[in-house]
């Protein structure tokens, strides 16, 4: 699910938020819905509402179109 977000970020020009731990929590809950229920679920339909891909315009984009697995781990350990 991390690398397919990074791949819609770029194609899309959108960018996670600047909070990273919101974009770790939403990128490992489409992890465990893709492994559990067997679908990322995503439930947006081309509007995000979980603030992972935000517009460049959006008060809480980030810079960053990418997020390493460690940070990941790291930011969605206490969960």
């Amino acid at each position: 699910m991390r690398k397919l977000s990074e791949q819609f970020c770029r194609k899309s020009d959108t960018y996670f938020c600047v909070d990273k731990s919101a974009t770790a929590v939403v990128i490992k809950g489409l992890a465990e819905h893709r492994e559990t229920l067997g679908a990322p679920l995503c439930p947006c339909r081309k509007e995000c509402h979980c603030l992972l891909f935000l517009t460049p315009d959006n008060d809480f984009a980030g810079k960053d179109q990418t997020i390493t697995l460690d940070e990941i781990r790291e930011l969605t350990a206490n969960m």
